[in-house]
């Protein structure tokens, strides 16, 4: 999605040059990724690893996602989709809505989830940092570093935590760029605050029509 946004906006300055109209303050460096080098080797990364000593191995395989701080890889699991202890779904309704909350590195992250109703509603508070390369590269290998920063032009100022799914094992930065994307079964919408905090609605939403049914 990030190529192509990129690709629009050079088709539209090409055009605006074509007609004579020269872009202002526009610099193409501004669109590169971020180089972020890793000192993780593929074996021990914390997303395509096998790695069991971190509690992000209890949460593999299950269709739900998490709230990561990249810095520190704590994770906060957002249950939309409920499991036992024996690993397996709980297909039924649950009759709640969950609080949940923890701290990521210094911000105290909040979930209010309906799991009834396949939503989930976070809240990113004001004061956190953005994404540190030395700290995320002692926690991804270089292919799952690069697969990160493709995500992200040099111009944003990502936040320290992202959207990470249990399932795919894939990691989507928050931008303010990106008001909003899916996660394989799952939506997320954006809401970046003035102040810098940052609510996030992510709902379940599996594909309608599959397999033509």
């Amino acid at each position: 999605m990030r190529r192509n946004r990129l690709l629009l906006i050079l088709s539209l300055l090409a055009l605006l040059t074509a007609c004579g109209q020269e872009p202002s303050g526009f610099d193409p460096s501004d669109y590169e990724h971020p180089d972020y080098v890793s000192s993780m080797e593929k074996e021990d990364c914390y997303l395509c690893g096998e790695r069991t000593d971190h509690i992000l191995s209890a949460y593999w395989g299950q269709d739900n996602v998490g709230l990561v701080n990249v810095n520190t890889f704590e994770v906060l699991p957002v249950p939309i989709n409920t499991y036992g202890r024996d690993g397996q779904q709980i297909k039924e309704p649950q009759g709640v809505a969950m609080f949940g909350g923890m701290e990521l590195g210094e911000l105290h992250v909040t979930t209010f989830t309906d799991p009834d109703r396949g939503s989930s509603n976070v809240d990113i508070p004001a004061g956190g940092g953005t994404v540190d390369p030395e700290a995320i590269g002692a926690f991804l290998c270089q292919g799952c570093l690069d697969t990160f920063s493709e995500q992200i032009f040099v111009r944003d100022t990502p936040s320290e935590v992202a959207v990470l799914n249990f399932a795919t094992r894939e990691l989507r930065p928050l931008v303010e760029t990106c008001v909003g994307f899916g996660l394989d079964n799952f939506s997320v919408h954006c809401d970046f605050e003035e102040d810098g905090a940052i609510g996030l609605l992510i709902y379940y939403s599996p594909p309608r029509f599959k397999d033509g049914k």
